[in-house]
């Protein structure tokens, strides 16, 4: 997810809630997704099958209301297109044989159908034009547009459907069509290709259309013939221009519009998608070219902006948000938010990052829920907020993005740092604030913390490069380890490392370096020290930006860079004692009580366990520093009004999770063990559905005595596998950081082993996942 608002005033920022994935029954590719009268949402697809969900992506109902490819060896039939008719509750189809059928949305039955196109219905709409009036539009493989304005609509309906059936289908026909005095067809010869796209605009009474032709990429056009008297004297005397109210001889060519009746928009290699607002008098178009751009409607030689930023065709666009907001979607998935009167980029959607598989189908916005649902491979509901309104929904903990918080054991504190350069102390027992220091690192984001062992001092890295050394009883600073630098020696991680009573504070950043500095504080002791400049840091390192460190007792740190390598280092020599590569997200193959649960509205940033209380602490980019139990019952925000008592449940949860909507079931689910490429969105549906009290805590899976048996069957063989000089047989409970979600777990850590994190292949961004890792 890559987020453009650095360079957007605040009232300009944008953001998007944890997506929402479900997959779909759909074989074929969705043709169509709209809002039911009933707030439910449609999605139909090429085939014929026709789901029903709610709003929050669960899937209610499916059927396939093509009776013909129920049978086997028979010939299947497609659909080119649909849309709604919801005064009437009717979906409306289009068939590749050519036809237009009308199906009951109470029960998916026939209704009636329309037969004998001359054309296939390739793109359909539908609009109510007065009372007991409305259109269905379609375009077709010809250019052309195809206008049926109906009159009387209830009793035009009921008398279609006593026409004689055909395939038991009551069924009229263009022919017959004419004979009806409630019925117009009416043909428009428009495009010199294809028909990509067709919209009956109310608010104008005219109808735009698409195609992938240059000098035909958009038209917008009248319904009817001209009003203008001196060209309904020219169609007098010409014949051949006079608009048809029946299908056309064979080989007869449909009239054209004069031009005071259309205007023509001209665009390299076409338009896909387009979208129009009365209110600000603007039209926005894109296709195969990749741009959008932006038009005033009533001057159509030019464009009056252009907006670069997709690298694949765009196929979806949409004015929203008090039309101040542009919603683009290009074929490979990726969503773009732009501010129209900036004509600038808030917000990127990368599909990767939102669990978005395959190529985008088709799309829908919600200006009622402001949120987009996309169709590609899976179905995806992503939901947007700005963030003047996410910050008056919700109490913050910092006024900034948050990027690290630690738990002080010793203090029973919590310690938090800001990308504002701010470090503040909670307390953990109330979520009461206790100190606050502002500008710790000038200008400069506290990138990362570390706390030692007494819980008295706290190093803290900046992304200037700079480490520094404070009293965190106080926040006080005391002196700087490493002076600030340029901005390529960003420290992203730093801790403590005790070594034969000596203490040494460890750092990396994106200088690529294992950096050590002797803690000038503790008291000097016997035994080898660690070399502060490691040959090995540089010459056989890392080679990408290193993002975290862990010390192991007695004399191990572990490393991690960017390009997912691991490596063991002996910190008494500085040499490398292993490399470890990344391991796939392997998909779990045992029976381990996963829990996730969603806990912010943006990525996570860090999480630490409460050991002695059995909870957990998250930070994210949101602002917020939030407190769980490891069962993900949210207890509340640090900085919120109402304090809570960790000892006292009925004190937890005073005010709803603000993230709490974006999560359509409670604050935790339990996710089975998912088996490779075989899990489906229905064995999900009902493993979330299992009774919370079977839940157990997934760290409780291991006891101390197992712990203890293992760890003397495994010392038998230590000595055939040791990698260093080092005894790196340790008990540690820790948390991993993959991305965005979380994996907290109780390790037994081996110079032998190799280590196997599994990763379930279907957890959000933002999902707090707790599990028992083996290694």
């Amino acid at each position: 997810m890559a987020l453009k608002e650095e360079y957007q005033p605040r009232t300009k920022q944008i953001f998007h809630h944890l997506p929402t994935v479900s997959e779909m029954p759909h074989r074929e590719p969705l043709l169509h997704i709209s809002p039911t009268v009933d707030n439910n949402i449609i999605g139909v697809g090429q085939d014929g099958l026709v789901s029903i969900w709610t709003r929050n992506l669960k899937l209610k109902k499916s059927r396939l209301i093509l009776d013909e490819n129920k049978v086997l060896n028979r010939k299947l039939k497609w659909i080119s297109d649909s849309t709604l008719m919801p005064q009437y509750n009717k979906l409306i189809i289009g068939t590749c044989d050519r036809e237009i059928r009308l199906y009951e949305l109470s029960n998916f039955e026939p209704y009636c159908q329309i037969i004998g196109l001359e054309t296939m219905p390739l793109h359909l709409d539908y609009s109510v034009r007065e009372e007991d009036e409305c259109i269905i539009l379609y375009g077709d493989e010809q250019g052309c547009v195809n206008i049926i304005l109906i009159s009387s609509v209830g009793e035009t309906l009921r008398n279609w459907t006593k026409c004689p059936a055909v395939e038991e289908i009551p069924s009229v026909s263009m022919e017959n069509i004419n004979d009806s005095r409630n019925i117009t067809f009416i043909r428009w010869k428009v495009h010199n290709d294809w028909v990509t796209k067709i919209k009956y605009i109310h608010s104008i009474e005219s109808i735009i259309s698409s195609s992938n032709d240059d000098y035909t990429a958009l038209v917008i056009g009248c319904v009817n013939e001209t009003k203008d008297v001196q060209h309904r004297l020219r169609i007098l005397m010409d014949s051949s221009s006079i608009p048809t109210k029946c299908c056309l001889p064979g080989g007869a060519s449909p009239p054209r519009r004069f031009n005071c009746d259309e205007s023509q928009f001209k665009v390299h290699r076409g338009v896909k998608a387009f979208d129009f607002c009365k209110e600000s008098n603007i039209l926005v178009t894109g296709g195969l070219d990749r741009n959008i751009r932006l038009w005033n409607p009533y001057v159509p030689g030019w464009a009056i902006g252009l907006l670069r930023g997709h690298t694949s065709p765009i196929g979806f666009l949409c004015i929203a948000d008090g039309n101040t907001k542009l919603f683009s979607v290009s074929m490979d998935s990726t969503v773009m938010v732009w501010d129209i009167e900036d004509q600038s980029c808030l917000l990127t959607v990368i599909p990767k990052a939102s669990q978005i598989r395959g190529e985008m189908a088709v799309c829908y916005f919600s200006n009622e829920l402001r949120a987009l649902y996309l169709a590609a491979d899976c179905l995806v509901l992503l939901h947007f907020q700005r963030k003047e309104d996410r910050l008056s929904n919700s109490c913050v903990s910092h006024n900034e993005p948050i990027l690290c918080c630690q738990y002080n054991k010793p203090f029973q504190q919590v310690v938090s740092c800001s990308e504002g350069s701010a470090i503040k102390v909670w307390d953990l027992q109330n979520g009461q604030l206790v100190t606050e220091v502002y500008e710790a690192h000038g200008d400069a984001a506290v990138t990362c913390m570390a706390l030692d062992t007494s819980g008295k001092r706290l190093i803290t890295g900046g992304r200037d490069g700079s480490l520094k050394k404070w009293d965190c009883s106080t926040i006080r600073y005391i002196h700087t380890l490493k002076q600030a630098g340029t901005s390529s020696d960003e420290v992203t991680a730093c801790t403590y490392a005790d070594i034969y009573s000596n203490r040494y504070i460890i750092s990396v950043g994106w200088d690529r370096k294992i950096n050590i500095f002797p803690d000038l504080h503790s008291e000097a002791s016997e035994g080898p020290c660690p070399q502060v400049d490691w040959i090995d840091s540089v010459e056989n390192g890392h080679k990408d930006d290193v993002l975290c460190v862990s010390f192991c007792p007695p004399n191990l740190v572990a490393s991690s860079s960017y390009d997912g390598e691991i490596l063991i280092w002996n910190l008494i020599s500085g040499h490398v004692c292993s490399r470890l590569s990344a391991v796939s997200r392997a998909v779990m193959e045992d029976g381990t009580v996963l829990l996730s649960w969603r806990a912010h509205s943006c990525s996570v940033t860090s999480v630490a366990w409460v050991s002695e209380h059995q909870l957990l602490l998250t930070s994210s980019v949101d602002c917020t520093v939030k407190l769980w139990s490891l069962e993900g019952e949210y207890i509340g925000t640090f900085g919120q009004k109402d304090l809570w008592n960790i000892k006292d449940k009925m004190s937890w949860q005073r005010g709803p999770n603000p993230d709490s909507h974006t999560t359509p079931a409670a604050s935790a689910r339990q996710v089975s063990a998912i088996k490779p490429s075989c899990a489906t969105g229905r064995e999900d549906e009902a493993n979330s559905a299992e009774p919370e009290s079977q839940v157990a805590s997934p760290l409780s899976l291991i006891k101390d005595d197992e712990i203890a048996e293992e760890l003397k069957q495994r010392q038998k063989a230590k000595s055939e596998h040791r990698l260093c000089n080092g005894d790196l047989s340790y008990l540690q409970t820790d948390m991993v950081l993959h991305g965005t979600a979380v994996v907290c777990y109780r390790t037994l850590t081996f110079p032998t082993v190799n280590v196997r994190v599994r990763f379930p292949s279907r957890i959000s961004n933002q999902d707090i996942l707790i599990s028992t890792i083996h290694f």
